[in-house]
């Protein structure tokens, strides 16, 4: 919870219970007890309550303190016996809720016992009203849900935590198979295109004299292998290129990304209908690396002109959408680690992705829920 918003509930909590419980008594003071030490010695009772959320301890010490003060000098604050009040709990608990349970049990064990010893001593010397050990029944339930509160948000920050590492995890297991699909991609196209380079080469070279004709021929092949090996080259390291990108780059970025000067002359066209500010950074994140690897694919794969990406949000999930005017995908045609790192990508959000041919191109659709 927002510290300042935690701030504005204690004040609210604190005036609530100064109107009911000291307020009576400023109405009607008790005997001995003036209506503005009765007002005084409340507030300060009840005041500490407000930033015990921040400095639980000093809280409790100040409440402590004022109800033994209160005790001493024979002051009644409360309609209740022993002063009895919301303040004394309300500090025990925060202090059981920020502080590890040892250190709380043992600091508000001692506060406890010492306003009940005080009050109880005083009550048997001088003190014109009754006494009773209800400050410390009240502790003990108070420490008790503190205690229960403290667990259950640590659970949930480890559960918080997990999740995040698993989230890494799967980022890195994405990325690393990212770079082996490029590794794996260039092997392919250099070790191919060498060995053509170097069969047409020495073809050229033994039939040069004998055969000009055959040689040209040769030499010719070459430099279409060469010319189409650097555009396979190029447009593999284009995902090396856009890997420079933030480390988690958001939908803002995706003007940068299609206004690229892709491999192939591709024209893109972004349309991005969702509103940035309300969208989670992981989910953007998600988002953006599906449109990079559809892209990618785009270019790879498709022999397409355009392509179309359309980005819009519900009240409960993000839509990626991106399409081309390619050829399609083969019938029967497998999922390369391209479209599995997307699938992968859009499960961590527990979404799904959509993949078909449409008429005169293919399309990639993924469903993201925001939680």
């Amino acid at each position: 919870m927002n510290v300042y918003r935690t701030g504005l509930i204690n004040a609210a909590v604190a005036l609530i219970c100064f109107a009911s419980f000291t307020g009576p008594v400023i109405a009607g003071p008790a005997p001995g007890t003036p209506a503005w030490g009765a007002g005084v010695v409340g507030a300060a009772a009840i005041a500490p309550t407000i930033w015990s959320h921040r400095f639980p301890l000093a809280a409790l010490a100040t409440v402590t303190a004022v109800l033994m003060v209160a005790s001493l000098t024979d002051i009644r604050f409360t309609v209740l016996v022993s002063n009895a009040g919301p303040a004394f709990g309300i500090a025990v608990a925060w202090c059981a809720y920020r502080l590890p349970w040892r250190t709380s049990l043992a600091m508000c064990a001692l506060a406890s016992f010492g306003v009940t010893a005080v009050g109880f001593t005083v009550w048997a010397t001088y003190s014109r009203y009754d006494q009773n050990a209800v400050q410390l029944v009240l502790a003990i339930p108070a420490w008790l849900l503190g205690t229960l509160l403290s667990r259950e948000r640590s659970h949930r920050n480890q559960h918080v935590d997990e999740q995040r590492e698993i989230e890494a995890q799967k980022e890195a297991r994405i990325r690393a198979e990212e770079r082996l699909r490029v590794s794996r991609d260039i092997h392919d196209v250099v070790s191919h295109s060498l060995s053509m380079i170097a069969l047409r080469s020495g073809v050229a070279r033994v039939v040069l004299d004998r055969d000009p004709h055959e040689a040209r021929i040769a030499l010719a092949a070459i430099e279409e292998s060469s010319r189409r090996s650097l555009d396979e080259v190029r447009r593999v390291l284009v995902t090396v290129r856009n890997e420079v990108s933030p480390l988690n780059p958001q939908l803002s970025d995706l003007t940068s990304l299609t206004s690229t000067a892709w491999p192939g002359a591709l024209e893109i066209y972004l349309n991005d209908c969702s509103d940035h500010d309300n969208l989670d950074p992981q989910v953007q994140t998600t988002a953006y690396r599906i449109v990079q690897e559809a892209l990618t694919n785009v270019v790879r794969h498709s022999h397409a002109a355009h392509a179309s990406v359309e980005i819009s949000s519900t009240g409960t999930s993000l839509t990626v959408r991106v399409t081309d005017d390619g050829v399609g995908a083969p019938v029967g045609a497998g999922q390369g680690l391209g479209l599995t790192g997307m699938r992968e990508r859009v499960a961590t959000h527990n979404g799904t992705l959509f993949t078909d041919n449409v008429d005169g191109g293919y399309r990639i659709e993924a469903e993201i829920p925001y939680e």
